[in-house]
């Protein structure tokens, strides 16, 4: 569920978005502002699996995908209200909103997808903000049905005048008006070698300093690709490599934290070497590393005497990894806890808590420094 859950501060209100309704929280007092869901119209749970629908925001819009009956589509939300002031339409050529909104100039941009002869058309998109008409629609590749299989993985990442584009395994970067300026493919993995692809995330790629830091699903590696050309930089592969968490500074350098099965591992920004690893028995999703100030990860520890586990956030050192404190999180006690996403708001976190592996329901909780 954290995994499929999108956490987005915005100004004075948190939105959250679980893909099938959208909800505004007050940052001050945690209350509940409105909600904008889809009702009768809702899609199947487990479609799409693994995948996050962020939002997109403007000062008085959040533009989010939702996974309607058809297929995922695109809405428009008035962040004053909650009202749902257009969406996208489904087509009978099984056209859909592939990939999460992104703001460009004085347009909303998207990936979409069509169903062709050759598996999946990829396009990319610009719709107008205030009525949702499609101003154009520019193709960009053919993927086979296993795209569909891995999930339909499809994220993009405005960069200088243009987009970069993350899908099917592979790459690309578009210019301003959607003209290839590169693509490049990579091996990866068939589900029916490695299931476990269903582990890694289907998040966006972290882009600094020139560079787009990338796992894919069914592509066991983190990936160090320059945006300029399309170049690999390093490639760090490995069993258990499920998702990038951010960079973070070191004495000596800044570090990639990137998780794998198990626990967590920094990586040198500059050629991917292995600065530390980190076991974490029990970890958690919720798991974030700042600018400065190290890494902050949630695992999930045994109360003793007691049939229940409990969530504890536990602070690495960016240098070392080694364990700076630990905060234990009393009250959300459980034999299966669930924690994540973790998302830092000035000096507090906000997170989502559930209950075991069975139940759907999850409580917005605010952590506060003490």
């Amino acid at each position: 569920v954290a995994r499929q859950a999108a956490v987005v501060a915005a100004g004075p209100r948190l939105l959250v978005s679980n893909r099938f309704q959208l909800a505004s929280y007050d940052l001050t007092t945690g209350g509940l502002q409105w909600r904008a869901g889809l009702g009768g119209e809702a899609g199947n749970t487990h479609d799409f699996p693994g995948q996050p629908m962020r939002p997109a925001v403007t000062a008085t819009q959040a533009f989010v995908r939702r996974l309607e009956k058809a297929w995922p589509m695109l809405a428009a939300v008035r962040l004053a209200d909650g009202v749902v002031e257009w969406k996208t339409a489904a087509r009978p050529d099984g056209w859909f909103v592939a990939s999460d909104p992104v703001l460009v100039e004085d347009a909303v941009a998207a990936c979409t997808a069509t169903r062709s002869s050759e598996g999946w058309q990829l396009a990319l998109a610009w719709f107008d903000p205030a009525t949702g008409r499609m101003l154009r629609e520019q193709p960009l590749v053919t993927v086979s049905e296993l795209w569909a299989t891995e999930g339909h993985d499809c994220q993009v990442i405005p960069w200088r005048d243009g987009l970069v584009i993350a899908a099917a395994g592979g790459m690309m970067r578009v210019d301003a008006i959607g003209q290839l300026l590169w693509i490049r493919d990579q091996p990866w993995v068939p589900p029916t070698v490695d299931p476990l692809w269903r582990l890694q995330t289907q998040a966006t790629p972290l882009v600094a300093d020139g560079r787009a830091y990338v796992v894919q699903p069914a592509v066991p590696a983190v990936v160090a690709v320059e945006l300029d050309s399309g170049r690999a930089v390093w490639k760090r592969g490995g069993a258990g490599i499920r998702r990038v968490i951010g960079i973070t500074a070191g004495p000596d350098g800044r570090r990639l934290v990137a998780e794998r099965s198990g626990g967590l591992v920094a990586l040198d920004v500059a050629d991917g070497t292995i600065a530390w690893q980190v076991r974490l028995p029990g970890l958690l999703d919720g798991c974030v590393a700042a600018a400065q100030g190290g890494v902050v990860a949630a695992v999930a520890e045994p109360v003793p005497g007691q049939a229940v586990l409990r969530p504890t956030l536990v602070w690495l050192d960016a240098g070392t990894g080694a364990e700076r404190r630990r905060a234990s999180l009393a009250g959300l006690d459980d034999p299966a806890p669930r924690l994540g996403p973790l998302v830092p708001v000035g000096k507090r976190f906000w997170t989502l808590f559930g209950r075991g592996p069975a139940d759907p329901a999850r409580d917005l909780v605010e952590l506060v420094p003490q």
